[in-house]
């Protein structure tokens, strides 16, 4: 399907910048390449891309020029704002006076806010600026929406839900025969809880007699160099049998996951159907142990079924990972299970979610 609009995708974070924004981005235009052929991207400097319908940009004030050349040339009818994403600068207002000079020159704006609830209350307050010019507003869960609703008393038909999708595609065909392959996917910095990820790797080093490989897969947050290099000294001190697979091109990111028996994935929050990860790992019908939060009740039918929580009792961790790797039957069920929702968290629905609200 080709579309006549043109639309322009406007996010900082872009591979080979490695965070979860950018696997979004990425994927997300990529499949909007698939189905259609006028779509464009804005995106930073130091992303080296060269294409005709890419342009980078160092999100100053100066960049304005560059960005509104490239959307009237390229005659843009649609532009979708990314926000927050990492590479636009920790206290940048760029991507705030950029919706409203766009709206002041009459574009349609559409903003996709990835984070309102967990955000310093500062930049909750900056984001109010997207929902005043923007026309319409995404974002990635229905309690969010209620509570901008509740909050901000914007109308309801301007705040749009779409949930997002698996940093990965299904790339994984089975439990591996030989040695199983438990694993850590995402960024590492203090939030994401590393330390807790370490000690259960070690307690199941302990306690399981088969020959088990443990990865640590991902990269560090910019501003957490100093604690990447802390817990890869932890690591290596606390586990015998650890690799560390640190900041992968998308192809070697599924190689890798393509081989994961198991995820172990700790959040802040808890898990949630808001992390790009732990999508991954469902729609690769791979079992989880992750954390408990406060937005336990969206997981509540995969329970016991392909995720299982992280529990103080060692004992019972143990439990559950001796059956993971030792009953091909159960791990087959869980597997099972977890796939059944592939179509829902793939960015195919992603995107026709975005068809729907952009018109296209």
């Amino acid at each position: 399907m080709k579309s006549r609009k043109k639309i322009a995708l406007i996010a900082s974070d872009f591979p080979p910048f490695y965070s979860g924004y950018s696997f979004y981005n990425y994927n997300l235009f990529n499949k909007y390449i698939e189905k259609h052929n006028n779509i464009f991207l804005i995106t930073s400097k130091n992303i080296n891309i060269n294409k005709n319908n890419i342009i980078t940009v160092n999100w100053k004030i100066s960049s304005i020029f560059s960005i509104l050349k490239f959307l009237r040339n390229n005659e843009i009818n649609i532009i979708n704002i990314q926000y927050p994403n990492i590479l636009y600068g920790r206290y940048n207002i760029f991507p705030h006076l950029l919706v409203i000079i766009l709206r002041l020159l009459k574009y349609d704006v559409i903003t996709t806010i990835h984070e309102f609830l967990n955000i310093h209350f500062i930049r909750r307050l900056s984001e109010i600026v997207f929902f005043i010019f923007s026309q319409k507003v995404i974002v990635t869960s229905f309690f969010e929406k209620d509570v901008i609703n509740k909050y901000l008393r914007i109308s309801r038909k301007k705040i749009n839900v779409i949930p997002i999708g698996s940093n990965v595609p299904i790339v994984k065909t089975g439990k591996n025969k030989n040695n199983s392959v438990i694993a850590y996917f995402g960024m590492f910095y203090p939030d994401k809880k590393i330390e807790e990820v370490i000690n259960l790797f070690r307690q199941i080093e302990l306690s399981e007699k088969s020959n088990i490989k443990f990865k640590m897969i991902g990269a560090a947050h910019q501003y957490y160099m100093k604690y990447l290099k802390k817990i890869i000294e932890l690591g290596e001190k606390s586990i015998k049998n650890l690799e560390w697979k640190l900041n992968l091109t998308q192809e070697q990111l599924e190689k890798e996951f393509s081989n994961i028996d198991i995820s172990v994935l700790f959040y802040n929050d808890g898990a949630s159907l808001r992390r790009g990860s732990l999508l991954a790992s469902i729609i690769n019908g791979i079992p989880v142990i992750t954390n408990k939060g406060k937005y336990i009740n969206e997981l509540k039918i995969l329970e016991g079924k392909g995720i299982f929580y992280f529990d103080s009792n060692s004992i019972q961790n143990n439990r559950i990972i001796h059956e993971l790797l030792n009953n091909p039957e159960f791990y087959k069920k869980c597997s099972v299970e977890l796939k059944k929702y592939s179509y829902y968290f793939s960015f195919e629905r992603v995107v026709k979610d975005y068809e729907k609200i952009l018109e296209i």
